[in-house]
């Protein structure tokens, strides 16, 4: 009988950082790829490939990233790794803060580039981007998509 053989991959498929932000139930994520990419319909190429939100803490971001990241590799020639990176913000008595930064930050997403980022189907909440002003300061925003883009 042939013996099986087993083959170690020398990267690491995915890694998970501890922070104090993984308690938390509520929070926003954004998935990154390796490269820029173009969007479907946008001039504009960038890292950010989704962009969610959920209240379940952190077994979501992670199931989410392994399903985002296969789709990715099968569709985007040249993605090779997807990143994620936590985004919270502070707390309001009966206002759901964190869905408002997803809603918010895809609304600025669409402004400076375009279009939404590659995963995501469809905008929630803000129909107009003066309206994200009311919760958030579109140029701080505006700075962290930058940010998270480079």
């Amino acid at each position: 009988m042939l013996r099986i053989r087993i083959k170690r991959i020398p990267q690491s498929s995915m890694t998970v950082r501890r922070n104090r932000y993984w308690s938390r139930k509520k929070m926003v994520y954004v998935l990154l790829a390796n490269r820029r990419i173009r969007h479907h319909s946008c001039r504009h190429r960038s890292h950010i490939l989704y962009i969610g939100t959920t209240e379940k803490g952190a077994g979501r971001p992670a199931s989410n990233v392994a399903s985002k990241a296969m789709k990715a590799f099968a569709e985007i020639r040249g993605v090779k790794s997807v990143d994620v990176r936590l985004l919270v913000c502070e707390k309001r008595k009966n206002l759901p803060t964190w869905e408002l930064l997803e809603s918010a930050l895809l609304m600025v997403h669409k402004n400076l580039y375009g279009c939404l980022p590659y995963f995501n189907k469809r905008l929630e909440g803000f129909r107009n981007i003066s309206e994200v002003g009311r919760y958030f300061s579109e140029h701080r925003l505006r700075d962290l998509l930058r940010e998270l883009d480079d």
